[in-house]
């Protein structure tokens, strides 16, 4: 639904939120690609006509790294606000629209420390504001009616053969 708008209400301090979505927050095919030990997040969003990346760092809040076991060297990773891109059509494929993280703190090289990734596959809806209900960012929860979650979004996902390669910085 182009121009789709969220509306909804600053829990912490009651003042009003809306927020016009992208195309590819409204329903998507999702591609995830995430390093649970840092947070570190690579997604690609489908729709019918445009591919968006989602590039961020999940916050410890949400993939509790930093109590699990297989994660000896983690550190806490607090909030981040990521906001819409511009999108740019490519001359031989669909529009890309993005979201860009902007860190509420100092910036840091995780680069070496990514060791393992997870992929999944999904379809997603993301209509929240960032960051999530952080409960290091409380001034930034947003309450959104229910009724506004659902509205006909129609996303159907297939997948075929793929293939994920990485290459080291070394």
């Amino acid at each position: 639904m182009p121009g789709k708008t969220i509306i909804g209400t600053y829990t912490q301090s009651g003042a009003p939120y809306s927020a016009t979505l992208l195309d590819s927050q409204q329903a998507g095919v999702v591609m995830n690609v995430v390093d649970f030990c840092t947070g570190q997040l690579f997604d690609w969003f489908l729709t019918a006509d445009k591919a968006a990346p989602l590039i961020e760092r999940l916050p410890s809040n949400v993939i509790g790294n930093v109590n699990n076991p297989n994660c000896p060297n983690a550190t806490y990773v607090g909030p981040t606000r990521c906001t819409p891109s511009s999108s740019r059509r490519s001359p031989s494929g669909p529009a890309r629209t993005g979201w860009r993280s902007r860190s509420r703190g100092r910036g840091e090289l995780i680069g070496d420390q990514i060791d393992n990734l997870s992929l999944g596959h999904g379809l997603f809806s993301v209509l929240d504001a960032f960051p999530f209900q952080h409960p290091d960012a409380p001034e930034l929860s947003v309450s959104i009616d229910p009724a506004q979650r659902i509205f006909g979004q129609g996303a159907i996902g297939t997948w075929d053969d793929f293939v994920v390669t990485t290459k080291g910085s070394g």
